[in-house]
């Protein structure tokens, strides 16, 4: 499935996303929850959640679905939800 509005892009995402939305996930949560934690404590999180690993393992299991939002830029935002 694929929406498109102006500029910006939804789509399901694939295996091939893994490696950029790893990217863009560490950095969307560090800038957002970064300033309320120690920055060990952030860094050690960040690489087990958001290892490039840990998207692909989420993206290929069969009870998730990540929806990716694209721009110019690349990776704008993206929703995960977890089915059952």
């Amino acid at each position: 499935m694929r929406l498109e509005a102006d500029d910006v892009t939804v789509r399901l995402a694939t295996s091939a996303d893994a490696a950029a939305w790893s990217r863009a996930a560490t950095s969307m949560f560090r800038d957002t929850f970064g300033p309320a934690n120690k920055p060990d404590d952030l860094e050690a999180y960040l690489s087990s959640a958001f290892s490039e690993e840990q998207q692909h393992a989420e993206i290929s299991d069969a009870n998730s679905r990540i929806w990716l939002a694209h721009d110019r830029e690349g990776i704008a935002g993206y929703a995960h939800v977890r089915l059952g």
